[in-house]
């Protein structure tokens, strides 16, 4: 999944905790948020932030990006077309590192819909959380594994592999972050 490797670059920042795509709609796209957080707490999170953007919208000057400061944690707000993404963070984050990766993804999404169409056709669950085993059907080998094993045998590619198998080299200069062609 294209979006696993975009939101990977967000959060192996420092101080990032998780992140969370949300559609103004009310439906939760992709979560990548610490366990301590119940899925029940989805929806109230989706109607209050879509009250935050339409008040402000309707009252003031409309914007696309908020901080919220808390005592320990910042939550970053950011909004493009009809998508919002919700990034949690303590408060040792570097918000200009953690601004400029999260413009690229934002980039990615925009010119890439079927990213997002992808990421509607696939349930919400958390990247890495088994899917349980109904207990009639036996355990399969793999199942003693720890999930953190099971998510590093199965690592995403870096997103200039998933780009264009067998592209020619470029003869003029090419923009590059983490090693990765920027487009």
């Amino acid at each position: 999944m294209l979006f696993e490797k975009l939101s990977s670059n967000i959060t192996d920042l420092p101080g990032v905790e998780g992140l969370c795509l949300l559609d103004q709609n009310g439906a939760v796209l992709y979560k990548r948020m610490p366990s301590f957080i119940p899925d029940s707490a989805y929806e109230e999170v989706v109607r209050r932030i879509s009250s935050l953007y339409e008040t402000i919208d309707e009252n003031f000057l409309p914007a696309d990006d908020y901080v919220l400061k808390f005592a320990d944690k910042i939550i970053i707000l950011r909004r493009i077309g009809n998508l919002i993404l919700l990034l949690l963070n303590s408060t040792s984050t570097n918000l200009m590192s953690l601004r400029m990766v999260t413009n690229l993804t934002l980039k990615h999404l925009q010119s890439t819909p079927s990213i997002i169409e992808e990421l509607r056709a696939t349930p919400n669950k958390q990247p890495g959380s088994a899917t349980p085993v109904p207990a009639s059907t036996p355990a399969p080998a793999a199942a003693s594994l720890s999930a953190a094993t099971l998510t590093t045998a199965s690592a995403p590619l870096p997103l200039a592999e998933a780009a264009a198998p067998a592209a020619p080299k470029p003869t003029k200069s090419v923009r590059m972050y983490r090693g990765q062609v920027v487009e």
